[in-house]
């Protein structure tokens, strides 16, 4: 049997502009509360949030009570600055996981002297502005970790909670590939069972409405920039977890061409052997696959604010469909029964 699959995949499911439709599809949030020096609040303070990938600006007004936000932002490293008059500028970087609340205050200095902030990639022990109990897989994991079939959805059960074997194409199954048009993952949080598992894909939600806990779409991991997984709290934009909620970003373009080249190679001699190098019993079935990855990202037009990310995924199956033997006799022993053995029921 030769089966060739090819599978193509656009980072945000298409270009990814710094438009505000773009924005839209995601669930992070950066916010903070503008202070003077003695820790009094600073309203209608201008509050600029700058992705350092991409140089792609937005901005907001702090309110009476001094808070600022920005709704639906992407995942990556960013910096918050703000320009107060009479006091110095302050700029803060830091990075935004997928479908975090970041909580980045801006204290102030008096003008005369000059403050910049580096808040690093460090979590604090407890953040007050986000109350999940969840774990997000950046890039490196996915590289890095072990990942049957090039699946992203392996992935889940690393995450604290969560118990179960992995992705499957369908239950019992022993495949693990991203090409199935629904796969199911064996994975479940909270007591409760995988048909309580939902999943979003750039703010999509990606769940069967016709089997609950099954992905009608699996991207290729190459593609994938986190993968969230999230067993409590769940945010209200979706609702219909109750074991577990996992939300993947693929990657976006930046101001920088950067691109990757891969191949996931199988067949059947690189199968595993028995306890102490003894052979299988039975001996593996010729086969061998070539899953392949190509991705490529960059700017539209450097500098304006305009990117793409795509990815391509061909995949190539070589293997044997023989359920059965079929034996053939030699024709001279045909002769010789035939005329030992006229009545014999074999002839």
């Amino acid at each position: 049997m030769k089966e060739n699959t090819r599978k193509f995949t656009c980072g945000v499911l298409g270009l990814l502009m710094a438009t505000a439709s773009c924005y839209a599809q995601f669930n992070g949030n950066v916010q903070g509360t503008v202070l003077d020096p003695k820790g009094n609040v600073v309203p209608s303070a201008q509050v600029t949030l700058i992705n350092s990938q991409t140089g792609v600006q937005q901005r907001a007004i702090s309110d009476a009570t001094g808070l600022y936000r920005f709704d639906s932002v992407a995942p990556g490293s960013y910096s918050v600055a703000t320009t107060v008059a009479g006091f110095a500028p302050v700029s803060v970087t830091f990075d935004l996981t997928t479908d975090q609340t970041r909580d980045v205050p801006l204290n102030l200095t008096v003008a005369g002297t000059s403050s910049t902030v580096t808040v690093t990639t460090a979590e604090p022990l407890i953040d007050t502005s986000d109350s999940r109990f969840e774990q997000t897989l950046d890039t490196t994991a996915l590289t890095d970790l072990p990942l049957a079939g090039r699946n992203p959805t392996n992935v889940i059960i690393l995450a604290p909670g969560v118990t179960g074997t992995g992705g499957q194409n369908s239950p019992g199954s022993s495949t693990s590939t991203n090409f199935a048009p629904e796969n199911w993952v064996n994975a479940s949080a909270n007591g409760q069972g995988a048909t309580g598992n939902q999943y979003v894909v750039d703010g999509m939600d990606v769940t069967s409405t016709i089997r609950p806990g099954v992905l009608n779409l699996t991207p290729n991991a190459d593609v994938v920039q986190e993968v969230s997984v999230q067993t409590n709290t769940y945010t209200v934009d979706f609702g219909r977890a109750a074991s577990i909620q996992t939300v993947m970003t693929t990657k976006s373009g930046s101001n920088e061409f950067h691109g990757i080249a891969s191949e996931y190679y199988q067949y059947q001699k690189l199968a595993a052997r028995g306890e102490f190098g003894v052979p299988q019993p039975t001996p593996v079935n010729p086969y061998h696959v070539n899953n392949l990855s190509f991705a490529l990202g960059g700017p539209v037009i450097p500098h304006k604010e305009f990117f793409f990310f795509v990815g391509y995924e061909p995949y190539r199956s070589l293997a044997s469909n023989g359920t059965s033997l079929q034996g053939f006799e030699d024709p001279a022993f045909v002769t010789f029964a035939q005329n030992v053995e006229p009545n014999s029921p074999e002839v």
